[in-house]
């Protein structure tokens, strides 16, 4: 499980940086272990755990690795209307959100930065991060269906 969720959060692309990933969640949850409080199975918890250090760890190597001059891609100022069906799976997903996930979606949309979205659900920077993430993975898959 925690494995998929490196692959998942890390991305193909990066299969080296996995066994690092999970080497630090399991070693923060092994350091971590007498602050689990049995509210929920511990596979759930390990998971929120993982998850969390699994994204402190990409975004480390993101954030360390040095960058390359590479141009910026070009953005037509007219792109072609998108299919019907790719309109339909994203109102699907749209649909399916959460009020929360909704409210967080939206003034991310409108351009809020997930400290002001955290701040306005009154949730971690980190919930808001997984939340985004998961959000624009689901529209992603209905933009390369």
């Amino acid at each position: 499980m925690v494995q998929a969720i490196a692959r998942r959060v890390i991305g193909p692309e990066s299969q080296d940086a996995w066994d690092d990933a999970c080497q630090v969640a399991f070693l923060k949850v092994f350091t971590r272990l007498e602050t689990w409080e049995r509210r929920c199975p511990f596979c759930d918890w390990l998971a929120v755990v993982a998850t969390r250090r699994i994204l402190d760890q990409a975004l480390q190597v993101r954030t360390s690795l040095p960058t390359v001059g590479l141009p910026r891609q070009i953005v037509d100022p007219h792109p072609p209307p998108l299919p019907p069906e790719t309109i339909e799976c994203l109102e699907r997903v749209i649909a399916r959100l959460s009020p929360e996930w909704r409210i967080a979606y939206e003034l991310a949309i409108k351009g809020e930065d997930r400290q002001a979205i955290a701040q306005a659900l009154g949730k971690s920077v980190r919930t808001i991060h997984y939340w985004l993430a998961a959000i624009r993975e689901e529209i992603e898959d209905c933009l390369d269906g």
